[in-house]
C-alpha cells in the first residue's frame, strides 16, 4: 500500500551537518527523514524555491530530455528500505501508455518528481520501518559512507552568501560526537517534529 506524500522541505542533520530531505503525509501524522547528498539536495532545494539558474543542470536536464522523447514522470515511489538505506522507483509513461520501472534513488527521484509535478508515494511498510529505524545509527552510517560531503556541507553552511546572492542559515554549530549520549526519542522527536519555518532557509 502507497502513502502520498509530499516535500515537507530540506534540514541539516544536528548530528553530522548532511543534508536530510522530510516527506510527510499530507495530514501531517507521518514523517520520512531520508539522509540524501549535497548535489542532489542543491538540487531539490533549486526546485523548491523556484531559482532557476544560468545553465541546465543535471536533474533540469533529464527532464527536458524525457519530454523531448515524449516521456513523462508518471510517478516516483519510495519502495523499500534496508539496512538503514532507503530504495526508490520512478515510474515513466510513454506516449503509447506503456509505463516503465526504473531503479532510483529517492533523492533523484524526488527532485524529479517536483520537476515533473508528479505524485511522491511511500510505501506503508518504509513508513513503519522508518520509525522502527535508530536514527542515530542512520546518521553514523551516512556520515561515515560520505566524510567528504560531510565536510563540503559543513563549508557550504558555514557560508551567509552563495554564488548566486541567495542568504543562508547562521553557521551550524560543530556537530557533536556521535559517541555522546543523543537520547533516541529527541533525536526523532526532533527531526520528524521540526516546525515547517525552519524549512526552506537552507539557501543553494
Amino acid at each position: 500500500m502507497m502513502v502520498d506524500m509530499k516535500v515537507s522541505g530540506l534540514t541539516i542533520d544536528p548530528l553530522t551537518n548532511m543534508p536530510i530531505l522530510v516527506l510527510k503525509d499530507k495530514e501531517g501524522k507521518h514523517a520520512v527523514p531520508i539522509w540524501i547528498g549535497l548535489i542532489e539536495a542543491s538540487a531539490i532545494a533549486t526546485e523548491l524555491e523556484s531559482l532557476r539558474r544560468a545553465r541546465t543542470m543535471t536533474h533540469d536536464m533529464k527532464h527536458n530530455m524525457l519530454g523531448q522523447v515524449g516521456v513523462r514522470v508518471e510517478r516516483v515511489e519510495v519502495n523499500d528500505l534496508r539496512d538503514n538505506t532507503f530504495y526508490a522507483s520512478i515510474f515513466l509513461a510513454r506516449a503509447d501508455g506503456s509505463v516503465t520501472e526504473i531503479d532510483s534513488r529517492p533523492s533523484d527521484a524526488v527532485a524529479l518528481a517536483l520537476r515533473a509535478a508528479a505524485p511522491i508515494r511511500v510505501a506503508k511498510k518504509v513508513i513503519e520501518r522508518a520509525r522502527k529505524i535508530d536514527l542515530r545509527d542512520a546518521a553514523r552510517d551516512q556520515r561515515t559512507a560520505d566524510p567528504l560531503r560531510a565536510a563540503a556541507v559543513a563549508g557550504a553552511r558555514s557560508s551567509s552568501r552563495g554564488k548566486d546572492g541567495a542568504v543562508g542559515r547562521r553557521p551550524p554549530k560543530p556537530a557533536p560526537d556521535l559517541k555522546d549520549p543523543v537520547p533516541e526519542e529527541h533525536y526523532r522527536e526532533l527531526l520528524e517534529n521540526l516546525p515547517d519555518e525552519e524549512f526552506g532557509k537552507w539557501k543553494m
